[in-house]
């Protein structure tokens, strides 16, 4: 193991990025505990030192009045001390970056079995029953009739099907009453990078950071 170095939020050790830990570590070598660092973490600049009472502690530098403990945590046996140990877990649960890759992908093809319709038989509709959007006879020309579930008798949803498939085509609600429906949309190829960001806490989870969303700059 490495010697690391991490912070203390409320949720547990936070280890910092390998350079962060390189250079605090450079320092200690060189100056002991005399050794004063700033570290930029997420855009905003923070002073590490060494408090005679506290040990080490991080500070904002522009605001020198809230500070969290900082360990130091050396490379030792497999039993080593607590501090050791609580940061492996918190390492392991907790990454500071990565990133998810996305494949392009078509919109649903099979809307019959995505949106449960029915295919109605003649005789299921009255004769003379029109195709609520585009008002063209039910069936004519022999094309097929569908019915989606939330037909009802107080808003018809049963169409040709040539006028659901063009509907779905560009939406996922149906074209007569609204409802939505849980559709595949087009999906372009890229990256989404994300990476924990320590120096920001959304409310009521004071110490667990944020995560920060970046997509990639292109995508194909």
């Amino acid at each position: 193991m490495a010697v690391v170095w991490a912070w203390h939020g409320d949720c547990g050790l936070v280890r910092y990025d390998d350079d962060v830990s390189q250079s605090l570590e450079t320092a200690y070598q060189q100056h002991g505990e005399r050794a004063v660092s700033t570290v930029t973490i997420g855009g905003v600049a923070y002073t590490i030192s060494h408090d005679n009472t506290r040990g080490w502690v991080q500070r904002r530098t522009l605001d020198t009045y809230r500070s969290r403990p900082v360990v130091r945590c050396a490379p030792g046996p497999a039993t080593g001390s607590g501090a050791q140990v609580a940061l492996g877990t918190a390492a392991a649960a907790s990454p500071a970056a990565g990133f998810e890759v996305f494949v392009a992908g078509s919109p649903t093809a099979d809307l019959a079995s995505a949106l449960g319709w029915t295919v109605l038989q003649a005789g299921d509709w009255a004769a003379g029953d029109l195709d609520p959007i585009m008002m063209s006879e039910l069936g004519e020309a022999g094309e097929e009739v569908v019915r989606l579930p939330c037909d009802s008798a107080a808003i018809r949803c049963t169409f040709n099907r040539s006028t659901a498939e063009a509907a779905f085509a560009t939406s996922c609600k149906c074209p007569s009453c609204g409802q939505p429906y849980p559709l595949l949309g087009p999906q372009p190829t890229g990256v989404i990078k994300w990476r924990v960001n320590a120096s920001y806490d959304c409310d009521g989870h004071p110490g667990c950071g944020t995560l920060e969303v970046r997509p990639a700059r292109f995508q194909t």
